[in-house]
């Protein structure tokens, strides 16, 4: 059981931190926008080994994390972050969060972005700023992701287009 609810908080997780970064990465018109890219993937260039000990450095009962708390007197006493599930889900969801962007971003590169400004003059209020279009427009893009690289379910009846 601990397994599927560390699995279904990273995935939430990197989902709620991933798309809103890939949709900024996809619609920006920054001339910085191939070094913001690269920042983002940035954790891909580093090994298992030195995430594991950055994350330790910050977690552990004397690192940086409790040393900040610490400081801004929120908390009196060290904290012991490891070993946890907070800090397994902390670090599985920085080593997955560049998959989820480039899964994101790849399934919002094949939107028109005129779609959204159409739906915005027809009174539509965009996916940026309501919530229930986020998470259906969200799911719609990573079902298309998921059929794109050939994963499908097969318990699952996909609805057809007419």
């Amino acid at each position: 059981m601990r397994t599927f609810v560390v699995g279904a908080c990273v995935g939430l997780l990197v989902v709620l931190l991933g798309y809103p970064l890939a949709y900024f990465l996809v619609r920006t018109r920054s001339r910085w926008k191939g070094l913001l890219i690269a920042l983002a993937l940035a954790p891909l260039l580093a090994s298992v080994v030195v995430r594991t000990y950055g994350w330790y450095i910050i977690l552990n009962r004397f690192g940086v994390a409790n040393d900040l708390l610490l400081s801004l007197g929120v908390i009196d006493d060290r904290i012991a972050f490891m070993p946890s599930t907070g800090a397994i889900i902390v670090g599985l969801a920085h080593a997955l969060l560049p998959y989820t962007v480039l899964t994101i971003m790849g399934s919002l590169q094949g939107i028109n972005p005129n779609l959204e400004l159409a739906a915005m003059s027809l009174g539509g209020i965009g996916a940026s700023r309501d919530p229930g279009a986020l998470l259906a427009e969200l799911c719609g893009f990573l079902l298309a992701a998921m059929r794109r690289r050939g994963l499908s379910a097969t318990l699952i009846e996909w609805p057809s287009a007419a």
